[in-house]
């Protein structure tokens, strides 16, 4: 089609195109802008072409809200589309159609539609949208399904042949197109809608004995279930294959449903009827291996090739271990998105809803509306009347109502073939076995021997090696290597390894090193720098696409999977046989975890785990895969062997040395129960420190930077406490007030307001304001609200001043894209895409090398968590942490990305904090944050404590914070939300805006719906019982232009409007609130048809100045808890 231009993309057939502004381009919009599209480039979502940027249709489907509304690209399509069919499924002429139906049901005529984008071309004026994912996959089925029935129409084929594949195409697309129907907005044909249609995704099998003593092989059908697959149940379809006595590619049961197969399992099908009289000696063999017969990567298929620890192949059985504590993982909001909502007792988690309690649930919640109740109590816990809670009701009425359904095994994740291992969780199940004591190398000079001549090494590493061949000398099976971060640790790995292949007569087993994806490019790279040529035959990356080429292939050249049965997951196996020997093989955790089955097969001379920390979780599918390996020594390389729990030190060690730490609710007992009670005192803790550190002689080797200080250069750190800015010092007050007007705060309460807290001391205004506002702002103006931008910017002066290179250290993707775009324009100089963890390798390794490589004064951004392993970005020697690390170990690996073995300058490391001057200076977040990093820090260092993070820490610090700041409210400046105000916020915080505005009223109760699949309504207000106003559905515009709204928002709300009165049993008036200054002509006379109330810019200043909405921190806005993703309704 002809390319849509607009004025800031187009669309073609190749997706959304965004031209490539000049270099000196002086609109800082624009330029911030172009950021993100360099940061969607680098994370593989946009394509780079000469002057364009392409986001490609099936990508832009995958953006989140924010960036959708920063490049401002069109709203999410919110009608329904029909799908109907002409002729019968797998007829030759079949074809699918679909139209897009208006609010009435009417369709819209001729509408444009290019990939992921929409345009309806019959409205009053253009109406532009945007397919959501499911849309967009659903459309992409019926396009792939009309064109290849169209092929085999017009192909060579026999008439017979074309037939077939046309009936099986016909089936398998309608069995997609039932699948996205349940996710999205559709209304499917009713013939359509009720057929039963059943694609496998595998085969396996199972051997069944017959009544004369014989043995028969029957098909298990599979179905996938993210990267497992279960089995299907169905008496129907066991009897239809027994019955047939050939097979094709359709079956269809007495019930109706229609089993489709592709034409490679049709051929499988036809295998397994060939196996039907078997001898008992035979079917075993079948049974112990499938492969021999069933040769085909459709079926998906345990010990002798493996070490002594493996005792099965079969499911993932992850470890209950009711004495540790579950990491918690994110418990605080992402940094600049916290939000809160009012304190409460009642529960904001959701019913579990089942077909036994659903009617009497359905009942208590329709009582509770009729009585014009907030909450409603289901078995005994009180549960807030939300959108969440009746969109689940609906929902789990629909699915229970009878709906046909084949009966699954029930998925489960851990469904996949693995290695299961001896546990020594309560039973020493496996120990150790002394190995063979090795000869030992006289003379130490000679373990050096294996590096490159002219090597150099520190004092600290050579003393390394000659520990590590200490400990393989003298039988034991490993080492924990744990010097500190940037003390050259792989270096002495590598001159281990190389000197035992140097005095090893012969071959040896190939060594396996394991390691993050973001490290394995530099193992390869000190492998060239640091060990000598012919030592061993090279490197062998197996990981990424480099497994291609190695998979293991039968004489025809197909891929050969190993397949246990019993519904497993099937897995390609590697190819080693030219591996076994003098190799040193790269690979991921990842993928040593997909291909245990591979991996576990090698005896492997030498085993290193680089970043052990990986494996600290015991019950963790990695650290199973990892222990089940066949390794002769192995060697854990970290910087932090405890973050969490001592119970992190206790899992490495079961890899280095299973047993040397006795059992793990041994260990629990003797140290970290002791560790738990120990609370605070200090020479309590240390003393347990020395009596671990004891437990673990000789396998543990650890070196701080401060013993070998005279190998570095000096490191200062610098710390600033600035007063907060008028801004900030409102809105963290306004917090401090808020808390103390409330009572009984539950836990996730302190959480949000934790997170506030944090956010206000970062930026007051960035959750509150759009990405427009801030492209557009003035540069200075932004940073001057915040404290911590302010230092710094005067920080940065100075750098420059030396010019010196400087890695500032951001969580938040906002922040970090606004300032790439005035750190560019203050300081005229080009400031590389931030590094997160989601930028490809090869992109993030050449930012760093032309960093490292740039003279004079430089600015990199970087998020704290993306930098924690894999750079070594010695080219600055100034670090500032803008954002701070609950670990202090996560925020010192970042600082030690600039200050480690290579750097030859002094570094300076800044830490910017804000402080309120109202309060005691003990009551500011950032204070007290700092002095808990340092608490865990120093104890870290002397006692191996866990420097992790917890929601405890959060508790611990809103009683700090409120038991400094007393009663008093402090000083606390009421400023209201104004007009102008909106015009600048994101289109998230005027949908709070609004919900508190009529929240606000007397007569109103509102409740702001999910950010997304909201139905086409943003708001539901509720009219309290006695106030005879109308209930109200609301649909929330803002924009940042001065043009008139469209008739989009009328649309939405009115195709909102029967979905939201089912789950509500009431009925709603519509309306639509903007910012703008008017309401277009087609959107007057759509709304004056359909009774929706139009509020545009006039009528909600007149309704703010009435109902005043404080303008304070985002965080206090009533809003509702996190949203429920559709997976929960499952």
């Amino acid at each position: 089609m002809a390319d849509v231009r607009q004025e800031i993309w187009s669309v073609s057939d190749k997706g959304f195109i965004f031209p490539k502004t000049a270099e000196e381009t002086p609109d800082q919009l624009v330029k911030m802008r172009e950021n993100q599209l360099d940061v969607l480039w680098a994370e593989g979502l946009a394509c780079l072409e000469e002057n364009q940027y392409v986001i490609p249709h099936d990508k832009v489907v995958l953006l989140d809200s924010e960036t959708k509304e920063f490049l401002e690209l069109p709203d999410e399509l919110p009608f329904e589309i029909e799908v109907n069919t002409k002729s019968n499924v797998g007829a030759q002429d079949f074809r699918y159609h679909f139209r897009l139906l208006d609010i009435d049901g009417r369709p819209f005529f001729n509408p444009t539609i290019c990939g992921a984008y929409v345009r309806l071309n019959d409205c009053d004026e253009d109406s532009q949208y945007l397919l959501n994912f499911d849309q967009y996959q659903l459309l992409q089925c019926i396009y792939n399904c009309n064109r290849k029935i169209e092929e085999l129409a017009n192909s060579d084929s026999s008439s017979r042949s074309s037939s077939v594949e046309a009936n099986v195409t016909g089936y398998a697309y309608t069995a997609k197109i039932q699948h996205y129907a349940e996710l999205v907005r559709i209304k499917l044909e009713q013939r359509i809608r009720e057929k039963k249609i059943v694609l496998p995704d595998k085969l396996s099998i199972r051997v069944k004995e017959n009544d004369d003593n014989s043995y028969s092989v029957l098909p298990v059908l599979l179905k996938k279930h993210k990267e497992n697959y279960s089995p299907i149940v169905d008496a129907g379809f066991d009897e239809s294959f027994a019955k047939k006595k050939y097979s094709d590619r359709r079956f269809q049961t007495k019930d109706g449903t229609i089993y489709v197969f592709t034409q490679e399992q049709g051929k499988c099908l036809n295998t397994i009827r060939k196996y039907k009289s078997l001898s008992k000696e035979q079917a075993e063999r079948i049974k112990i291996q499938p492969r021999e017969v069933f040769d085909s990567e459709e079926f998906f298929f345990d010990l002798n090739f493996y070490g002594d620890r493996v005792i099965n192949i079969g499911a993932f059985k992850e470890n209950v271990l009711p004495f540790i504590k579950p990491e918690a993982n994110d418990w605080l909001p992402a940094e600049g998105t916290s939000v809160m909502k009012k304190d409460s007792d009642v529960s904001d988690e959701l019913p579990t809803l089942t077909p036994e309690n659903i009617g009497a649930v359905k009942q208590a919640v329709l009582e509770a509306q009729s009585e014009g109740k907030q909450s409603v109590v289901i078995d005994g816990t009180e549960y807030p009347l939300t959108q969440d809670l009746l969109e689940l009701l609906n929902h789990k009425e629909e699915e229970f109502r009878g709906d046909w359904e084949l009966e699954f095994a029930k998925p489960e994740e851990e469904q996949t073939a693995v290695l299961n291992i001896r546990q020594n969780i309560d039973e020493l199940l496996f120990r150790a076995k002394e190995r063979e004591k090795h000869y030992a190398i006289k003379n130490t000079e000679e373990l050096f021997t294996g590096l490159k001549p002219g090597t150099t090494l520190y004092q600290h590493q050579k003393e390394g090696i000659a520990k590590m061949a200490a400990c393989w000398t003298e039988g034991h099976k490993g080492v924990l290597l744990a010097d500190d971060m940037g003390l050259g640790k792989t270096p002495q790995a590598y001159g281990f390894i190389s000197a035992l292949k140097k005095h090893k007569e012969g071959p040896m087993p190939s060594v396996l090193i394991v390691a993050p994806v973001a490290l394995l490019k530099n193992w390869e790279e000190e492998y060239a720098k640091f060990v000598a040529d012919g030592i061993f035959k090279g490197t062998v990356a197996l990981y990424g696409s480099s497994l291609r080429d190695r998979k293991f292939k039968d004489e025809k050249g197909n891929i050969v999977s190993y397949s246990p049965g019993q519904g497993l997951k099937s897995v390609p196996m590697i190819d080693f046989s030219s591996l076994e020997n003098d190799y040193i093989v790269l690979t991921s955790y990842e993928t040593l975890r997909d291909y245990q089955l591979s991996f576990g097969r090698i005896s492997w001379s030498v085993l290193i785990l680089d970043e052990a920390q990986k494996i600290k979780n015991p019950s963790a599918r990695i650290s199973v895969a990892a222990k089940a390996m066949k390794y002769d020594f192995g060697i854990s390389l970290t910087g932090t062997p405890v973050e969490n729990t001592w119970i992190d030190l206790w899992s490495i060690m079961d890899f280095v040395e299973p047993g040397k730490l006795k059992t793990l609710r041994e260990f629990n007992d003797n140290y970290q129960k002791k560790l738990n009670s120990a609370g605070r005192n200090v020479e309590e803790i240390k003393a347990l420190g020395e009596q671990l550190r004891d437990d673990l002689n000789p396998l543990f080797i650890r070196r701080l930077k401060s013993d070998i200080a005279k190998n570095l250069p000096t490191k200062t750190i610098k710390k600033y406490e600035d007063p907060m800015t008028e801004p900030q010092r409102n809105a963290y007050n306004e917090l401090i007030a808020e808390v103390h007007k409330s009572q009984d705060h539950n836990k996730g309460y302190m959480l949000r307001l934790i997170a506030s807290l944090r956010d206000v001391s970062l930026c007051p205004d960035l959750a509150v304001y759009n990405d427009k506002y801030f492209g557009s702002a003035d540069a200075m103006t932004v940073l001057n609200t915040s404290a911590r931008l302010i230092r710094t910017k005067k920080i940065l002066d100075e750098i420059r001043e030396r010019q010196e290179k400087v890695i500032i250290f951001v969580e938040s993707r906002k922040l970090q894209g606004m300032l790439v775009t005035y750190f560019e324009r203050i300081y005229n100089i080009y400031v590389p895409t931030p590094i997160n963890g989601t930028m490809q390798a090869f992109k993030r390794q050449e930012i760093v090398d032309k960093f490292n490589h740039a003279k004079g004064f430089g600015i990199l951004i970087l998020s704290p968590l993306a930098a924690g392993v894999g750079l070594n970005i010695t080219g600055a020697n100034n670090v500032i942490h803008l954002s701070r690390c609950w670990n202090p170990a996560k925020e010192d690996q970042a600082t030690d990305r600039v200050y480690r073995i290579g750097q030859t300058l002094e570094v300076t490391v800044y830490i910017p904090m804000a402080v309120d001057p109202d309060y005691p200076k003990e009551s500011s977040f950032d204070i007290i944050l700092d002095q808990l990093l340092d608490y865990k820090r120093k104890l870290g260092e002397s006692a191996l404590f866990p420097t992790g993070d917890s929601p405890e820490n959060g508790y611990d610090m809103f009683q700090t914070i409120f038991g400094t700041t007393g009663g008093e409210e402090g000083t606390v400046h009421g400023q209201y939300w104004t007009i102008v105000d909106i015009d600048k916020v994101t289109g998230k915080t005027f949908e709070h805006i609004v919900t508190s505005l009529y929240d606000g009223m007397d007569c109103y109760s509102a409740e702001k719906t999910r950010d997304s699949n909201d139905r086409g309504a943003d708001i539901v207000v509720r009219s309290t019982k006695n106030s005879n106003l109308p209930n109200l559905l609301i649909q929330c515009k803002q924009t940042s232009t001065k043009r008139s709204m469209n008739a989009d928002g009328v649309r939405e709300v009115i195709a909102s409007k029967k979905y939201y009165e089912k789950i509500n049993h009431c009925q709603f008036k519509c309306v639509v609130v903007t910012n703008a200054y008017n309401f277009t002509h087609g959107a007057r006379e759509l709304a004056k048809t359909n009774r929706v109330q139009l509020i545009a810019r006039e009528a909600l200043a007149a309704l703010l100045t009435q109902f005043p909405v404080e303008r304070r921190a985002a965080a206090l806005f009533d809003v509702e808890s996190q949203d429920v993703e559709a997976a929960d309704f499952a």
